[in-house]
């Protein structure tokens, strides 16, 4: 009785055991692993200036004394144009998109974005306080130039004078 009770243990053991083999997995390599959520990154990286103008229809050009190894081209979300250069030991950020309605300009003050009161006027305007910031609208939508970090707010003023001017010449 011992031996039938002892073979039929060993039994429904063997057979307990090979079921959990059937299904491939063990309990703990059937826990589905968290998958790891990332945002995808909405700026897409061009390769010149050129191929930026051409797929956003942005008038960017090289400022005389910018440094072409330096530069950078991207695409931001597939609508926003934006050129990073260093000229005068000074990077700037150079943006353009064809809406109007909302602050392309990255820049962010206590009262939100660097231009949101402003967004009705076309006109180059420059954002208020210590932000070195500059917005206009063309017929083809709007631009903004932006300092990151320290800059010259005599050379920035300038530099923004002329981009609006050769921007809004057809």
């Amino acid at each position: 009785m011992k031996r039938i009770f002892a073979a039929s243990l060993i039994a429904t053991l063997l057979l307990s055991l090979c079921g959990c083999s059937l299904f491939g997995k063990t309990e703990t390599e059937q826990a589905p692993e968290p998958e790891e959520t990332q945002i995808v990154n909405p700026m897409e990286e061009c390769t010149s200036l050129e191929e930026l103008n051409e797929r956003t229809g942005a008038k960017f050009y090289r400022p005389a004394d910018a440094n072409e190894a330096e530069e950078q081209y991207f695409l931001i979300g597939g609508e926003t144009a934006d050129y990073r250069f260093t000229a005068g030991g000074t990077a700037y950020v150079w943006r353009f998109a064809k809406q109007t309605e909302m602050d392309i300009s990255g820049v962010y003050t206590e009262g939100g974005t660097a231009f949101a009161e402003h967004l009705e006027e076309t006109a180059l305007t420059f954002a208020e306080g210590d932000v070195l910031a500059a917005r206009w609208c063309t017929n083809e939508g709007q631009y903004t130039l932006c300092v990151q970090g320290e800059g010259d707010g005599e050379v920035f003023r300038a530099l923004a004078e002329e981009f609006s001017l050769v921007t809004q010449a057809e």
